[in-house]
């Protein structure tokens, strides 16, 4: 299996790497990770039956999140509004492409 993440490459962002090696097993240091700096997110996985899936979060989504974050919100607004990001319809959230190459 091999990943390539599209990302900022800034804290919090970068963080998506570690999720990325956790739940892949893909990693920098096994060189099946590598990831391309980028103004917007997505993630292409291949595995060795040559199928391709590519993740990526819609600017509209992002753009919506960063404008909430603005405002200084107290911890029960943030834990509110993890809550309500979690519980997001994953089509809301998220573009997945499924491919057979």
């Amino acid at each position: 299996m091999q990943a390539v993440a599209s990302l900022v490459y800034s804290v919090p962002y970068s963080c998506i790497l570690d999720g990325i090696q956790l739940s892949t097993g893909c990693t920098i240091g096994n060189k099946r990770l590598r990831f391309e700096e980028s103004p917007t997110f997505s993630i292409t996985i291949e595995d060795p039956g040559n199928r391709k899936v590519t993740v990526s979060i819609p600017s509209k989504a992002v753009d919506e999140l960063k404008r909430k974050l603005a405002k200084d919100l107290p911890t029960k607004d943030l834990e509110r509004l993890a809550h309500e990001v979690a519980s997001m319809v994953e089509e809301e959230l998220f573009l997945i492409d499924r491919q057979h190459i």
